[in-house]
């Protein structure tokens, strides 16, 4: 869907699964650390690509009724911070 949508809008898709992917390799058993180096590089790189002016589709798989390890909803984690 995303790279559907790239295709119509000419943005530039970003797959969730490369800050996890990166988070896996610089940490390592700690799940906590994880969620929140995950998070923090997320919207520091949707900040650096506003500030940059690219238009961006971040892709994310969204469950309602799901909650990190600590404590963070889905809901939470989607919403945006003040950039």
């Amino acid at each position: 869907m995303a790279e559907r949508l790239a295709k119509q809008t000419g943005y530039i898709v970003f797959h969730n699964h490369i800050l996890i992917d990166l988070t896996k390799e610089l940490i390592k058993n700690d799940d906590i650390k994880k969620e929140l180096f995950r998070h923090n590089m997320h919207w520091n790189a949707v900040k650096s690509l506003v500030n940059l002016n690219i238009s961006t589709i971040f892709t994310h798989a969204y469950a309602s009724n799901y909650f990190f390890p600590s404590g963070m909803s889905d809901l939470e984690f989607v919403k945006k911070p003040k950039l």
